[in-house]
């Protein structure tokens, strides 16, 4: 649900709907930018504020934060990889239709 918001969202303020497939520069910093807030606040609302997450001895958490680096650092990675994903798929669609 994080990566379709991250998409709806980026049609709106890159003002491209297919601005991820070819993201360049702008489309990357958005990912990068929102993955991250995303990600940091669902991981501190979950721990500090609802209780509903723990994490065990062994994640490592971001300094003064106290939440996982690992679903941070997922957040960071997933919607690109899924948007390259998507844009692999929609090129081949787009040829084999030709």
């Amino acid at each position: 649900m994080i990566v379709l918001l991250i998409l709806i969202l980026g049609v709106w303020i890159l003002g491209r709907p297919e601005w991820f497939l070819r993201p360049g520069g702008r489309g990357y910093a958005w990912m990068l930018f929102s993955g991250a807030i995303f990600a940091v606040a669902l991981g501190w609302t979950m721990v500090h504020i609802l209780k509903r997450w723990s994490y065990k001895p062994a994640m490592p958490l971001l300094p003064g934060l106290d939440i996982g680096l690992v679903p941070v650092a997922q957040m960071l990675l997933l919607p690109a990889a899924v948007y390259a994903v998507a844009a692999r798929l929609h090129g081949f669609a787009v040829r084999s239709a030709s």
